[in-house]
């Protein structure tokens, strides 16, 4: 979300009163308006996720 095209989608889903939630390892521009964030790596998350979801 550091380009203006990810921030613009944020701003857009903000102002519409939806829920934001990022999977990121550092800062980003719309961390002001993010409901959650997920400060991991993503490769190693979505295995977990894969994994609990398989239970």
């Amino acid at each position: 979300m550091m380009v203006y095209s990810g921030y613009r989608f944020c701003q857009q889903a903000s102002q519409m009163g939806k829920p934001i939630a990022a999977l990121n390892l550092g800062k980003t521009r719309a961390d002001p308006l993010l409901d959650l964030k997920v400060e991991a790596a993503i490769g190693t998350s979505l295995q977990e996720l894969l994994r609990l979801s398989s239970r």
